[in-house]
């Protein structure tokens, strides 16, 4: 759908999801840069009612503020190419389209639904949220290019982040859970995390910064994970806040993560990747990291294969050598590798209506002569959980300080 000029979230009371929905939406096209109408409205809601406490307690857990939302019924909806009414499971969606009589392009079903939190406790709205806060802002990235840009005086445009690379503490344990729930299908508990703390072949840093504009300080807008054997180093955590991507964070991380494995003996870092998430796969590539194969059938959760990828550490003339012998070889141009902003979800529309982003399948040119890749036997050691899904970072405009304790374990 082109030319839209203003987006309606739509849920059944309006006072949680489509609220929540909302909220991230107004942040993600100030971060971006751009000019939309947003709204939020529910089927059956009682005009002024306000969002439900446990909705705002939740976006205030993510810098966000809805407590002066004011519930607003959907009494009618006429057709408008301009307007897009974004609901937020199956229901809304049949009711805008066989009630109101709504034409389907009109209509967007956000992911594949998002669970209702209303009258649950406070777990099961951070899981609607976090359902909420990725797929709205992959809406609203794939929205932006087609987008007016917003006036260059209001502080629309997207501001830079200040953080540090810290190493994780107890004190950290709450806040990197919540992230390992917005990012990750299968997330870490809390005791989980904390007995990694206390593991001595493990390290865990935190990218934590400020947010002058909301007032919150000590925000973990990242996190990741090693765990060294022997003279290997496995990476199964890496994650970064959806806000704060395209600012470097993750490849501060990587590096920082690398230069521990380095300091602990290790001469290569291994992590494993979705096949289907070119973004993770393009930053990786661009970190120093190579191939080693795929794994079929790797992930449980949404069943696909996995992609095995190693940095050497502390690599020799030869092998740099040879890096640089198959890059010639190479032919395939890096512009072949298509910047993604999956989340860890990885959802896809399944029903409609729906607006259909399409992509075009991109074509990888091997060297003439070269057999296939090969799977990777079962053998060889992988990390037990995958990374997170990011997008292929630009350059970092933040400040990053790397702590040194002078110590060598944590």
């Amino acid at each position: 759908m082109e030319d839209i000029k203003r987006i309606v979230f739509v849920c059944t009371g309006n006072t949680c999801r489509s609220p929540m929905a909302l909220a991230v939406a107004k942040r993600e096209i100030k971060r971006l840069g751009v000019s939309l109408e947003l709204f939020s409205v529910g089927i059956r809601a009682t005009p002024g009612n306000r969002a439900t406490d446990n909705a705002v307690a939740v976006c205030r857990e993510i810098g966000l503020d809805i407590s002066e939302h004011v519930a607003q019924r959907l009494d009618d909806a006429k057709p408008d190419q301009h307007t897009l009414y974004v609901v937020l499971d199956h229901q809304h969606l049949s009711w805008l389209r066989y009630v109101l009589m709504l034409p389907h392009d009109q209509i967007y079903l956000l992911g594949e639904g998002v669970e209702d939190p209303y009258g649950r406790d406070l777990d099961h709205y951070r899981k609607a949220l976090a359902v909420i806060e990725h797929d709205v802002v992959k809406l609203m990235e794939r929205l932006a290019p087609d987008l007016p840009k917003a006036d260059e005086n209001d502080a629309n445009a997207e501001r830079p982040l200040n953080y540090f690379i810290y190493p994780m503490t107890d004190d950290c344990v709450a806040e990197v859970s919540l992230l390992e729930n917005r990012s990750f299908p299968d997330p870490w508990s809390l005791a989980m995390l904390s007995e990694e703390l206390d593991n001595p072949d493990a390290v865990l840093l935190v990218a934590i910064g400020d947010d002058a504009e909301s007032g919150q300080n000590a925000i973990v807008y990242g996190y990741g994970c090693i765990i060294v054997a022997a003279d290997v180093a496995l990476m199964p955590k890496l994650c970064v806040l959806d806000s704060a991507r395209r600012h470097g964070i993750a490849t501060a991380l990587v590096n920082a993560l690398a230069d521990e494995a380095r300091q602990r003996g290790a001469q290569e870092l291994t992590l494993e990747a979705r096949v289907s998430n070119r973004g993770a796969i393009a930053l990786y590539d661009k970190l120093g990291f190579t191939s080693m194969g795929i794994r079929p059938n790797f992930y449980d959760h949404h069943k696909e294969d996995a992609m095995i990828m190693t940095m050497q550490l502390n690599p020799t003339e030869d092998s740099a050598a040879d890096a640089d012998a198959e890059d010639s070889a190479a032919e395939a141009p890096a512009a072949d590798i298509a910047e993604a902003t999956e989340v860890q979800t990885e959802t896809e529309q399944t029903v409609e209506p729906e607006i259909e982003f399409e992509e075009e399948a991109e074509a990888e040119t091997e060297p003439e002569n070269q057999p296939a890749p090969e799977a990777v036997p079962d053998d060889i050691p992988a990390p037990a959980e995958e990374a997170a899904d990011f997008p292929e970072e630009e350059e970092d405009s933040g400040m990053i300080i790397i702590f040194d304790d002078g110590q060598d374990e944590e």
